[in-house]
């Protein structure tokens, strides 16, 4: 779910919104955050649901704050990756098998992944204590 490719209209098309499409990996009743693909981000870790999630504060290295795009040409902030619809996050479940519509704040970065599926770098996420699996 990384960005390949930063794009500044992404970030504005989806400035101000509120909601956003999240896939998590769910085990044995528990929802997880996927290992990220850098080594940096949240492996392992059961995220609760019900309050605002900095992201800072699951991240694995805490010393990383930035990752490199899948292109090496760009590097953008460390945050929670979401979709901002529902089909572009529902092509993307190789890894993932639970697909969450959460709350957004702190817009950090836009882009696509592989050119094409639309992805927001997100600061905070709030799981619904009763998730929207949509």
């Amino acid at each position: 779910m990384c960005l390949s490719v930063i794009s500044d209209e992404v970030k504005e098309k989806y400035k101000g919104r509120k909601t956003a499409y999240k896939l998590f990996c769910y085990v044995h009743g528990e929802r997880y955050q996927p290992i990220g693909l850098k080594g940096i981000c949240y492996g392992g870790v059961v995220l609760p649901r019900g309050k605002w999630l900095n992201e800072a504060d699951f991240r694995e290295d805490k010393e990383i704050g930035t990752i490199e795009t899948g292109g090496y040409e760009a590097i953008y902030p460390v945050g929670w990756h979401c979709y901002p619809n529902k089909d572009d996050a529902s092509s993307c479940t190789l890894f993932y098998n639970e697909l969450i519509r959460v709350k957004v704040r702190g817009l950090l970065e836009g882009g696509y992944e592989g050119n094409s599926h639309p992805v927001l770098i997100y600061k905070e996420i709030f799981i619904p204590k009763e998730g929207v699996n949509e």
